[in-house]
C-alpha cells in the first residue's frame, strides 16, 4: 500500500472513531441525563438517531479494518 493510502486509510479511520464516539456521548447524555435535553422533545427519536449513527460507523470501522488487511496482504481476503 502507497504511503498516500495508507494516510488516506488513517484519517478515514480517526474520522469514524470521532463519529463512533460522538454518538456514544450523545447517547450517554440522552440516557444518563434527561431532564438535562429539554430543547430535544422526542427523546426517542434523538436516543435512536445516536444509536443508528453509532451503528453505521462501527460498521463502517469493521469494513475499513477488512479493507486494509486486504491491501496489506493479498493472501488475505475477506469474506
Amino acid at each position: 500500500m502507497t504511503n498516500n493510502a495508507n494516510k488516506l486509510l488513517t484519517a478515514a479511520r480517526l474520522k469514524l472513531v470521532a463519529e463512533l464516539n460522538e454518538s456514544m456521548t450523545n447517547l450517554q447524555i440522552f440516557l444518563n441525563n434527561p431532564p438535562g435535553v429539554a430543547d430535544h422533545p422526542d427523546l426517542t427519536g434523538q436516543v435512536l438517531k445516536s444509536i443508528r449513527e453509532a451503528s453505521h460507523a462501527n460498521d463502517a470501522l469493521v469494513f475499513l479494518d477488512g479493507l486494509a488487511k486486504d491491501l496489506t496482504d493479498p493472501s488475505h481476503k475477506s469474506e
